[in-house]
């Protein structure tokens, strides 16, 4: 018969041998970085509502950029005293300037890329180099249009702008899910994956980081990532597109009230945003004309992650540029 003392001595030399291994495979991992989980990590830092780049707002809006705050983690980001991500500006636009105001989500931010590498910046540094244009950046992650139009009525218009842009996702109007995807989105949220990497246990460690972005790649391969994640196309109606319609028309009407150009960007070619737009006479401003799937995997952040990279912001910013100047929206000389 094995003695007890000398059965419980394995298991604890077991156990911290795991343990060490754990540490160790943590330690490598964090140095080595593979599929740059260090953004994923960075991210939940930055949208830490106690200690990150956002703060609690008032409802409906569930946050805003905390102004002052600096962003020094797996990419920089500096937001302003008005609570924008960019360099300081006046809430008073200075006499003979021009501003352009971009109102969007976590693409319009350019979250994961440094300061200087999104596109506003780059547009920004493009622009001044003729005439006086101020180009202001009030894109917030995780914002949806709603979001958009609250923000710009309590915090936008009084800066004055003179052209306002909404830079639109494929994904940004609201999903309306029939029952039977209610109920399959419901399965795929009681399976245990989804719940211990929804969960907040092993949270900071890059482990679980690397673990659930191999989940993440798992069910788009299988083409279930729409299905559990508000992510893509999916429970995007008729009904959803003509809520989003009335929340643009609600937003170009304040901007219009005030005597500005408001108009929109499709980061993706929508030819039934397109047609709104020539309808209201806003000018629209298309993106490349590639579906998600194929857009380069140059241009991602990473293989499940669609946000634009440098180069992915650097071939939108092209892109506006060039439509800004041939509708002539901007003042050139």
């Amino acid at each position: 018969m094995i003695p007890m003392r000398w059965l419980l001595r394995r298991l604890a030399l077991g156990a911290a041998g795991l343990l060490l291994c754990l540490v160790a495979a943590e330690g490598v991992l964090r140095l080595w970085n593979p599929f740059g989980i260090s953004y994923h990590l960075s991210v939940e830092r930055f949208l830490d509502l106690e200690d990150g780049a956002v703060q609690p707002a008032e409802p409906p809006l569930p946050y805003v950029l905390r102004p002052g705050r600096v962003h020094d983690d797996a990419f920089v980001a500096r937001i302003n005293s008005l609570g924008m991500r960019g360099p300081e500006v006046s809430e008073h636009k200075p006499e003979g300037s021009f501003r352009l105001l971009f109102l969007g989500d976590s693409v319009a931010f350019g979250l994961g890329v440094d300061d200087g590498e999104c596109f506003a910046d780059r547009l920004r540094e493009r622009l001044s180099r003729g005439a006086p244009v101020e180009v202001l950046n009030a894109g917030c992650p995780g914002y949806n249009g709603m979001h958009e139009a609250i923000w710009l009525q309590r915090f936008g218009l009084r800066l004055q702008p003179d052209l306002v842009l909404v830079v639109f996702i494929p994904d940004d109007p609201p999903r309306i899910f029939s029952d039977e995807d209610l109920v399959r989105r419901e399965g795929h949220r009681r399976s245990f994956a989804y719940r211990f990497f929804e969960s907040r246990f092993g949270e900071p460690l890059y482990l679980k980081q690397l673990l659930r972005h191999l989940y993440w790649v798992q069910l788009q391969t299988s083409n279930q990532l729409e299905e559990v994640f508000d992510v893509g196309g999916s429970g995007i109606t008729e009904d959803s597109w003509s809520a989003y319609l009335s929340v643009l028309d609600e937003m170009g009407r304040m901007v219009e009230a005030q005597g500005a150009r408001f108009g929109v960007i499709g980061t993706q070619h929508q030819t039934l945003l397109e047609e709104h737009c020539r309808m209201r006479g806003w000018p629209y401003l298309p993106g490349h004309d590639l579906p998600l799937a194929s857009v380069p995997m140059s241009w991602r952040l990473s293989a499940t992650d669609a946000h634009p990279n440098a180069e992915g912001h650097r071939v939108l910013a092209d892109l506006i540029l060039e439509h800004l100047l041939r509708l002539k929206l901007v003042p050139v000389r």
